[in-house]
């Protein structure tokens, strides 16, 4: 099951954050276990990403929108809320629409290394205000061993700032291949993906 053809209907509020207990269904009866799932309203949400490779059909966490959708994924990287790429970099753009104020840009991958699933090595933030000149704004790496057997859920995130922008690009580092001590030695690895958030 994926979260493509997912409709979800949130309260109309003002809350910059809300959860959601939901409960899939096929044919009257329900599937699987209720689930949390979290929305965070944000800048970029709304706005499709470019993307210079597309997330596997497997996983293609919610289609075009996944990235900025304002859903986050769960524990549970067969959610439907994770985008997964096998064997590539996670390379996406965000067009704002607009030059904006931001002070914050975050991401967040999942680890489950039974799974072939790794953290990437690291992930860069850059901004532009015209697609043209890009500046990178912050290289982020992380202490989490890809030996870990639990999963593990990884914020990235870059904040304090204050510039105008159009254009956030994010740039996550996949493994490659899994490393020489796993199952998979050799083999593409995957690096997942659930919210590109702009604030």
């Amino acid at each position: 099951l994926v979260a493509e053809n997912l409709i979800l209907q949130w309260p109309e509020d003002d809350s910059e954050t809300d959860l959601m207990v939901v409960q899939f269904f096929i044919d009257g009866q329900a599937y699987g276990i209720p689930s949390v799932v979290e929305r965070q309203t944000h800048l970029g949400m709304g706005h499709q990403p470019t993307l210079a490779h597309q997330p596997s059909s497997r996983y293609p966490g919610g289609g075009d929108l996944g990235l900025c959708n304002g859903l986050f994924g769960t524990r549970n990287f067969r959610d439907g809320f994770w985008s997964g790429f096998e064997g590539n970099d996670l390379d996406a753009t965000v067009d704002l629409g607009r030059e904006i104020e931001v002070s914050k840009i975050s991401i967040r991958f999942y680890q489950g290394a039974t799974a072939w699933v790794f953290l990437p090595s690291s992930v860069e933030f850059q901004v532009s205000e015209d697609g043209e000149s890009w500046q990178s704004v912050a290289v982020l790496s992380h202490e989490v061993s890809t030996a870990i057997q639990d999963r593990v859920i990884q914020d990235f995130v870059v904040d304090d700032l204050s510039l105008r922008v159009r254009k956030v690009r994010v740039l996550g580092k996949n493994l490659g291949v899994c490393p020489d001590w796993h199952p998979g030695a050799g083999r593409p690895s995957w690096i997942f993906a659930d919210e590109i958030v702009v604030k």
